[in-house]
């Protein structure tokens, strides 16, 4: 009887001890970045010549003729003219929402524009077309550069958006 007592008067000592929060713990790492996000109806229309920009998170470059075509994830390439190896030039940014990926045949590109495959004409460097446009051909979940879980406020999608892209926090 004596050892009962004992045993219940320690686990009543261990229980009171036990006043913290006994909450589960969210030991999950999270992403250092934040979803971009862009309309749907733009992300089909908004493909043009920008004037050369800073470059931020570039995740493939690829060679075509005299230029070399940078990737930036989700948002488009850079172009710049390598014609003098000494002093390459800069030549502009070819907005593309959602790309993360180009090949180069000759002076065409092949590019996803999210869950497209565009085909791009890049005989005239100032002026790209689009001369095809195949939908649905990928589906796309961009994930971030990361690799990480985003952080639970910041997961929520509006309807009619699309991740496009992420920054820094």
């Amino acid at each position: 009887m004596k050892n009962w007592i004992a045993i219940w008067m320690l686990v009543a000592v261990m229980l009171w001890n036990c006043k913290g929060d006994l909450s589960v713990k969210d030991d999950t790492i999270y992403s250092a970045y934040k979803p971009v996000l862009m309309e749907k109806s733009r992300i089909t229309t908004d493909l043009f010549m920008m004037k050369p920009r800073s470059k931020a998170h570039i995740v493939k470059t690829a060679v075509m003729g005299n230029y070399l075509l940078s990737v930036e994830f989700g948002l488009g390439f850079h172009i710049h003219d390598l014609s003098d190896k000494m002093n390459p030039l800069e030549k502009g940014f070819f907005q593309l929402p959602g790309c993360i990926d180009l090949e180069v045949n000759n002076n065409t590109i092949y590019a996803n524009n999210l869950n497209d495959l565009l085909v791009i004409d890049m005989t005239d460097i100032a002026d790209p077309r689009v001369i095809n446009r195949q939908e649905k051909v990928f589906d796309m979940v961009i994930k971030a550069p990361d690799g990480l879980l985003v952080r639970k406020g910041l997961r929520d999608i509006p309807e009619g958006t699309a991740i496009i892209s992420y920054e820094k926090l």
